[in-house]
């Protein structure tokens, strides 16, 4: 072998030598901080370990979140309005439209909010929440919020791609357009309790919701989501944090196949509509709001608010009330502040008071 050659490969050996060693070394360092940044790597199925598995030492409140689950919700949700007060609020959505009707409710002791939703959940997920929510209670308000972040998410089934870092395991429905019809894709694992089951036994069932993931969810990456031997190596964990910082996006304008042009814009159009036939049919006032949050580059008041408007729906644009480009209106998690809040619970209030027209 030429001397340089053998120097390339000693080069090559001490290398993977140290950088083992500093895997190794990371692997076992016992600072809470640095074992937290490491496990932010780890695929979306040893999250799941961690948090379903017969290690998980405690209860996590994102596991039981967004479910579309009628049973669990009449065990848990008001039906009707509080003692004392005379109106019930139903909200579908994600945590912002429930931070904005809580600090409405704050602002009038006479609001009751049931509140139906998951973390960043797309406007799929509420309609499909609202739809099976509607026979068990009657509201005299709904409020659905959309997310500008979120809208494109509804190219997906499940929260589990894109809340990568702390996984949301809950499903719902995948909807396209084909022909001018609305299409439906029902999850193969529709409740907390099919999923843990599934997740549990690791079998067919838990291989053919992979498959579905695979299929229809545009964020799905088996390099992310798939539990492997990588799961041991920090660094390795450390390169797939990053890969998923890079490359995870939802497409807005994607087309299915087969499907009709438009991607999710299209689809969330006609959702509106469906939106806006249940609460018809309830008798119930509805109110959409964008949400429209920090450095993101469509704007709902733009893509959805001509629609809207032609479909005769109030809504609330936040574009209208403060700047999303402004820091100051949010807080370090990327919720809006009090204040901003406090600006969208007031003008719903407005419109929850508002006689209601016959």
């Amino acid at each position: 072998m030429p001397p340089s050659y053998r120097r390339v490969f000693w080069v090559v050996l001490w290398s993977l030598f140290w950088l083992t060693v500093a895997d190794v070394a990371l692997n076992l360092l016992p600072v809470p901080s640095l074992v937290r940044y490491f496990n932010f790597g780890r695929s979306i199925e040893g999250k799941l370990l961690q948090i379903l598995g017969p290690q998980a030492d405690r209860p996590n409140a994102v596991v039981k979140a967004g479910w579309i689950d009628p049973a669990q919700w009449r065990q848990t949700l008001p039906a009707t309005p509080a003692e004392g007060r005379d109106t019930l609020v139903a909200v579908y959505g994600q945590s912002f439209a429930f931070q904005a009707v809580e600090a409405m409710a704050a602002l009038d002791g006479r609001v009751t909010s049931r509140l139906l939703g998951g973390p960043a959940a797309p406007v799929s997920h509420s309609y499909a929440a609202y739809r099976a929510d509607a026979p068990l209670r009657k509201a005299d308000m709904v409020v659905v919020g959309i997310l500008a972040s979120s809208l494109a998410k509804s190219g997906s089934m499940s929260g589990l791609s894109w809340t990568f870092e702390s996984p949301a395991p809950f499903t719902f429905p995948k909807f396209f357009l084909q022909g001018g019809e609305l299409k439906e894709i029902p999850s193969l694992l529709p409740t907390e309790a099919d999923f843990r089951t599934a997740f549990a036994e690791r079998g067919p069932a838990w291989r053919a919701f992979k498959d579905q993931l695979r299929a229809q969810d545009q964020g799905f990456d088996g390099f992310v989501f798939n539990q492997s031997v990588l799961d041991h190596s920090a660094l390795a964990r450390l390169v797939r944090r990053g890969w998923v910082a890079s490359s995870q996006r939802y497409e807005l304008d994607r087309n299915e196949p087969g499907g009709d042009p438009g991607g999710q814009v299209a689809v969330a159009k006609v959702l509106l509509q469906r939106i806006q036939a249940l609460a018809a049919a309830q008798q119930e006032k509805l109110v959409v709001v964008l949400f429209q949050d920090r450095a993101t580059e469509v704007s709902l008041a733009q893509t959805l608010g001509p629609t809207l408007d032609h479909l005769g729906i109030t809504y609330l644009s936040t574009e209208r009330l403060f700047s999303s480009h402004d820091p100051a209106n949010f807080v370090a998690d990327g919720h809006y502040s009090e204040a901003a809040n406090g600006l969208i619970a007031q003008a719903l209030l407005d419109i929850v008071r508002q006689p209601t027209k016959r």
